[in-house]
């Protein structure tokens, strides 16, 4: 549904990797994201391009990874 950057919304975390099938669904998305200035504190994050793709209808899909093996 949404996706928030230093503003906690779930005990979920986007953490370090990310795939996209196709590079141009992501570079559509950065570019709309620009070009509405959506950023946090001036800084430009991977969350606000999936939000872009949430408002696209977009297909977004999430794999949970084990702590055991989540390095910091």
């Amino acid at each position: 549904m949404q996706a928030a950057e230093k503003h906690p919304i779930s005990r979920h975390a986007i953490a370090g990797f990310y795939w996209f099938r196709r590079a141009a669904a992501f570079l559509a998305a950065a570019q709309d994201m620009i070009r509405k200035d959506a950023h946090v504190n001036g800084i430009f994050y991977i969350s606000l391009v999936l939000n872009e793709l949430v408002l696209a209808q977009a297909r977004l899909g999430v794999r949970e990874v084990d702590r055991s093996v989540y390095h910091r």
